[in-house]
This record gives C-alpha cells, sequence and structure tokens, in this order.
C-alpha cells in the first residue's frame, strides 16, 4: 500500500524556474522520492492493543490502515523523511469522525475502555502532536465535521473543523475579516490555530490567534468548559488560556469565537531593498509605525526570490537597476499596508516600487507546491521558526547561519540556508529561517536532526523563543526548560494520547 504524505491538493503555480535555482545553489540531489509512504505487503503496526470490536461498531471508528497512517503524522519534516524511509513508529488504533451530536458520548466510551485520544485538524502539524504513544491504544478524533459557521456583530462563532479558506470565504461575504492569514491558510483549520497559537501573515494589523480568539468550547476529560463570549475579563483562567500552543493536549477544542473586521478597502503595495539584511532590521526597528505586512529577507532569500528566473528580461533589467543603486546583492522588504500608503522612511534603502511584495501576495500560500518538488527530487526542506527582542536578533541570525555551517562541514551534506524577519512587535519580531540539503540516503535522518538541533540551540543561546507559533509538540518539548515542562504537565488532560 502507497500513501501520499506531501500536501495534495493542486497547487496552481508554476515553481520550476525557482527549483532549478534552488538546486543550482544546492547541488546534487539525494535519493528521489514518490512522496508516498510505502508499505510493505507484510507491515504490522506497532500497537500496544485493540480497539474493542462494539467500541467500533457503536461509534463508526475507522480501523482502515490508510486513515490509521495519515491521523498519525503531520507535515514537519522530520516525520515526512522518517516516512520517506518506510520508517512509521506506534499508529492510531483508529479514527473518529465525529459531529456535534456524537462527539461526546463517543469521548465517554473510549475513555471508559482506557482508550486515549488525540484531537486532528487539517494535519498540517510540524510540532509532532500527532504522533501517538507508545503503551495504550489512542483514538484519532478527526474535527472536520465541526464545519458551522455564524457570524455576528464584530465576531464569528467557527467549529473547530473549519479551514481558513472557508472561514474567510464565508466572512468576506458579509464583508468582514478575522485577519489570521497564517502559510497554512488552505489546510490549517480554527481549533488548530488555538491548539499551536498561529499568527498569520497580516499579524501586524490584527494580531495572531492570541489576541484575534475571544473564547472556545473545550471538552475534556472531566467534561466540557464552555468560555463566556464577552470581549475581555478577569476571571481567572479559561479554557482558551490553557489551549493556546498546547497542541491539542489541554482537551478537544470543538468550537472558536473569534474577532472580526471589516475588509480593507484598498491595499497597497512598496518593496525596498537594503544593502545588508542587518541594515534591514536596524530601519525595521526604528519604524514608530508597522505596516499590516513586512518581510525583511536576507540576502540569500533576495537572490533567491529576484534571481530564479534568469531568462526574464523584466528581472535583467530589474536585477540591473539594483546593482546600479548599490543594492544588487542586498535584502529585500516587501510591505503591504490597508487602507493607506505606508509613508515611513527606510534610512539607506532603495525604493523599488509595488510589483516583489504584489508577486509575494499571490503565491504566499503556495510554497508547498515547491516543497512537493523539492521532497519528490530527493532534497530535505524544512522550515523553523523563533521570536526575539531585537537588541538579540543580528547575533541571533548569524548563530544559526553559523550553526548550520559547522552542521554542514561535520556531516558533509550539501544544503543551504536563508532567513526572513516578519511578525513584527514593539520589542522584537519573528524570524523564520528556512533550509534544504542533501546527502546520502543512510544519512538523511540524523543530517536532518543534527541541523534541526543546531538551529533550535541557537535559538535558545540567544534568548529566542523554541517556536513562535507552531506550537509544544513532541518535537519541540524537549528542548523545554524542567519548569515550563512541569507547567505543561499540569495542565495536561489525561485523555490525551500524544507522545
Amino acid at each position: 500500500m502507497s500513501i501520499s504524505v506531501l500536501y495534495g491538493r493542486d497547487i496552481s503555480r508554476d515553481f520550476t524556474a525557482e527549483f532549478n535555482f534552488a538546486t543550482r545553489r544546492i547541488g546534487r540531489p539525494g535519493t528521489a522520492w514518490d512522496g508516498n509512504f510505502n508499505l510493505p505487503s507484510d507491515y504490522v503496526p506497532k500497537d500496544s492493543g485493540q480497539i474493542p470490536e462494539n467500541v467500533v461498531a457503536a461509534t463508526g471508528i475507522s480501523t482502515s490502515l490508510e486513515d490509521r497512517v495519515i491521523h498519525s503524522m503531520g507535515k514537519s519534516s522530520p516525520e515526512i523523511l522518517a516516512a520517506k524511509h518506510g520508517v512509521m513508529g506506534q499508529i492510531v488504533g483508529g479514527v473518529l469522525y465525529p459531529d456535534a451530536g456524537s462527539l461526546e458520548s463517543s469521548v465517554r466510551m473510549l475513555l471508559e475502555k482506557g482508550l486515549k485520544v488525540i484531537p486532528y485538524g487539517g494535519g498540517s502539524s510540524v510540532n509532532g502532536s500527532l504522533m501517538p504513544e507508545a503503551g495504550h491504544e489512542t483514538v484519532s478524533i478527526d474535527m472536520k465535521n465541526f464545519s458551522s459557521i455564524s457570524i455576528g456583530k464584530n465576531f464569528v462563532r467557527a467549529g473547530a473543523g473549519v479551514t481558513g479558506s472557508d472561514l474567510e470565504a464565508a466572512l468576506w461575504k458579509a464583508g468582514y475579516t478575522c485577519g489570521n492569514f497564517p502559510e497554512s491558510f488552505r489546510y490549517s483549520t480554527v481549533g488548530g490555530w488555538v491548539a499551536t497559537g498561529a499568527v498569520g501573515q497580516e499579524s501586524n494589523q490584527y494580531g495572531g490567534i492570541r489576541e484575534i480568539a475571544l473564547s472556545i468550547s473545550l471538552l475534556t476529560s472531566s467534561g466540557r468548559i464552555e468560555d463566556i463570549n464577552v470581549p475581555s475579563q478577569s476571571a481567572g483562567t479559561t479554557a482558551l488560556d490553557i489551549s493556546l500552543g498546547s497542541a491539542g493536549s489541554t482537551g478537544i477544542i470543538t468550537d472558536v469565537t473569534l474577532k472580526t473586521f471589516r475588509i480593507p478597502r484598498r491595499r497597497y503595495y512598496h518593496s525596498y531593498f537594503f544593502r545588508s539584511f542587518e541594515d534591514g532590521l536596524r530601519a525595521l526597528q526604528e519604524s514608530e509605525k508597522l505596516p499590516t505586512v513586512a518581510r525583511l529577507s536576507d540576502e540569500t532569500e533576495t537572490e533567491f526570490a529576484i534571481r530564479s528566473n534568469s531568462a526574464d528580461t523584466v528581472q535583467k533589467l530589474f536585477r540591473g537597476y539594483l546593482d546600479i543603486r548599490g543594492v544588487g546583492s542586498g535584502a529585500i522588504l516587501i510591505v503591504v499596508n490597508n487602507e493607506e500608503p505606508w509613508k515611513m522612511g527606510m534610512s539607506g534603502a532603495v525604493y523599488a516600487g509595488g510589483i516583489p511584495a504584489k508577486m509575494w501576495e499571490r503565491d504566499r500560500y503556495l510554497r508547498p507546491g515547491l516543497a512537493n518538488l523539492l521532497w519528490k527530487a530527493g532534497y530535505i526542506p524544512d522550515t523553523l521558526e523563533t521570536a526575539a527582542n531585537w537588541e538579540n536578533l543580528p547575533a541571533l541570525y548569524r548563530d544559526v547561519k553559523e550553526s548550520f555551517d559547522e552542521t554542514k562541514k561535520q556531516y558533509g551534506f550539501n544544503g543551504v540556508i536563508m532567513a526572513h524577519i516578519s511578525h513584527l512587535y514593539r520589542s522584537g519580531a519573528c524570524i523564520y529561517f528556512t533550509f534544504v540539503l542533501s546527502t546520502e540516503f543512510k544519512r538523511e535522518m540524523e543530517t536532518l536532526e543534527a541541523a534541526r538541533d543546531g538551529i533550535i540551540k541557537a535559538f535558545l543561546r540567544n534568548h529566542g523563543a523554541i517556536t513562535h507559533h507552531h506550537g509544544m509538540g513532541a518535537l519541540f518539548r524537549p528542548y523545554l526548560d524542567s519548569q515550563h515542562l512541569d507547567l505543561m504537565n499540569r495542565i495536561r488532560d489525561p485523555m490525551y494520547g500524544g507522545v
């Protein structure tokens, strides 16, 4: 049996030029792959037990092997790479697809039989929270049937299984937006946004999910917790409080109430080039007003963005103009602002019009298409992100790059790393690091683990967060200090079956 583990929806964009440019920079690929987890005919899951037949019959649990495998992994690079190598640890014993009328009774039956559960949204998790823990039987609770959307006055109540694209489609018809636009917008769900502490690309204006979410309904092993729907409160800890960033370990989120905003009447696009990434960092730090979107790419990511299609005449002319202005090998800042042009002065920058920002907006949800191409060709793409205060960001950036280069020398792989700044705050910003590597097949898993470990440790050495908006699942928990790990364990619900 072959099970696709890459993003499978139609990607309506040709990334051939970007792919060719990336491969020229990285070098020879590793072992090609079809993107499938190819199960041997004699594959036997590492089950700790079996779901009783009467429970399967009463709840409608799917015990299909394909369903079980898909619901036991997210879209992190370590999980995808393990599938490439045919490695799969414990998988869930079955998948439940409940609706609002059956969820509580079904979960109660599962718990009475000693089973554990893991909530499942869009499957786009990159924190390892969908991996079941060995030693007990676990059922995945797929929330796709929680799809209701009810629009009120300046708020919307949405089922946890509603995707970002479906939510915004309904809101825009009514003249509203909730303002949360993560790159996984087409795949991730409203419940998943809360569980990961998601932060969308327009957070400078709207905030992240911590600022946008007002209340949730949470099903726990001891019953349902229903937050009151008010603009703000100071009445102790809420279900929303304990669920933000929990990766689903505090219970099953069934519904979320979110703020809504009037859709912008107009958007304005700008781009600037700096001689260096750190020049751009200083300019952002000094800005008194933040635009709706600000994305500053380092020199490598900038080169990747504007030089991937060398045959395009307009691109050649544009690059020539930048070279003349002395920023041809510099860093690009793209800006999108709602309602009015962004008028902040950018000291030391060369203004380059709105086209780069418009191109970024066109492609902002399509990057999984490029990742698919890289995976299938034999490369390993990955992204890790953190947040730090302005004074720590330059050293953090340099340390991560140096760590990657050191790991590259030690393990002898081909690879490239690039970075960009987004999600700005008065005190600092989020910085993403995207890297692509290739090595011999037998060393792929240990090489990826070493590269990720070096980068995350560089985050911590420079007072950065382990992750800014991906949630604290199994892949990040080992880096958490003992005090915060103890705090997380205190709010973890006993019914959660994740690692």
